[in-house]
């Protein structure tokens, strides 16, 4: 019996992983082959004319990347083993990595952070649908990598059913008082009952950004 087809996820794959996983990257259902990956370069859009500005891939290694062919499942797994997801694989292409990041960031210069992180991945992108391994673990790899306050896509759409806007004020940095200011007067503006969401980026973070969990604090004291 040959053995599975394992790929180890960076932090920046599991990410993406929960996101395609949790529908906040619909109406993806997986990672990009060659002919989306292109079209959402040139146009932002993918092949089927929807809006879609950035691509979201799956690189792997060389050696992964060669051995791997349509029909395969590769699994996806955090780097002390547990299993988070899989893929069924429809292609595994080579991108043309300078074009990619002469389309996302408007430069190819080695120096820029984000086209540092690019070239740095894998040589093969894979294509296809992703699963999650099980629910029980991708709740509890939750739990790990997100604060609490961490929320899908349907929870939220069930905690905000109802009549009363919401003013969602999405956000990277620590609150500061124009933050606030401008969230004050969306609410204020949206009338009676407005609601405010507060929708943090979390994740990898480049040099000089401020870590999550401190910023969390600031969000729970502003809230709270």
């Amino acid at each position: 019996m040959s053995m599975p087809s394992i790929h180890v996820l960076t932090a920046r794959q599991r990410c993406d992983l929960e996101l395609l996983l949790t529908g906040a990257f619909a109406p993806l259902e997986g990672y990009l082959d060659a002919a989306d990956w292109q079209s959402v370069l040139q146009d932002m859009r993918l092949g089927n004319g929807t809006l879609w500005p950035i691509p979201v891939v799956l690189d792997v290694s060389e050696a992964l990347g060669r051995s791997l062919a349509a029909g395969v499942t590769l699994r996806l797994e955090r780097s002390d083993g547990t299993p988070l997801g899989a893929v069924a694989v429809s292609a595994c292409y080579r991108p043309d990595k300078l074009l990619e990041a002469s389309a996302v960031y408007g430069t190819t210069d080695p120096s820029h952070p984000g086209v540092a992180e690019l070239l740095a991945r894998g040589p093969y992108y894979v294509a296809g649908r992703v699963s999650a391994w099980d629910a029980d673990t991708l709740t509890r790899a939750a739990a790990v990598e997100f604060p609490p306050e961490y929320q899908t896509p349907a929870m939220l759409q069930r905690y905000w059913s109802g009549t009363h806007p919401v003013v969602a004020f999405q956000t990277r940095n620590p609150l500061h008082h124009a933050h606030i200011a401008v969230t004050q007067a969306g609410l204020e503006r949206a009338g009676a009952g407005a609601r405010l969401l507060l929708h943090p980026a979390i994740g990898p973070t480049k040099p000089g950004d401020v870590e999550a969990s401190y910023r969390m604090r600031v969000y729970r004291a502003v809230l709270g």
